[in-house]
């Protein structure tokens, strides 16, 4: 029983440089990459995206809280990279007295932007507000 040599992972023109590098004949067609595309998110949040969060702030300042949350969730959804809205919809779960929402909001947005000092000074906030002592001291201790 002859070994088979299984290959994951390899492009075609890997693997037909190596089956071009173990045999003595030559391909006789060229060789198309197996992917055509590579997704390179944007850098910026989309158009659509930067209305949501504008009308979320402004559904918040006018005191529609929940409209907010939906337009903020609405701005993520479509760039989820978004760390001011991730950091917008923190707050109001912060100032709703949502403390665990607002922490998981806050930590998203560190995580895109770990050394934003209102970030961490709205998740040392949230840590005071449940309570967390100590993971309050660890954010403004760090």
């Amino acid at each position: 029983m002859r070994n088979k040599l299984i290959v994951k992972g390899l492009s075609a023109a890997i693997l037909a440089f190596f089956v071009f590098a173990c045999s003595s004949q030559t391909p006789t067609q060229p060789v198309e990459p197996m992917v055509s595309e590579i997704y390179i998110p944007p850098s910026e949040p989309p158009e659509q995206a930067v209305m949501a969060f504008k009308n979320g702030n402004e559904l918040y300042r006018i005191g529609m809280n929940e409209e907010a949350i939906t337009m903020f969730s609405t701005a993520i959804e479509l760039y989820p990279n978004y760390h001011e809205a991730l950091h917008d919809r923190g707050l109001i779960y912060f100032y709703t007295n949502k403390f665990d929402l607002a922490i998981t909001d806050f930590n998203a947005a560190i995580k895109i932007k770990p050394n934003h000092a209102d970030y961490l000074i709205s998740r040392s906030g949230a840590y005071l507000g449940k309570r967390n002592y100590q993971e309050f001291l660890d954010d403004i201790n760090p």
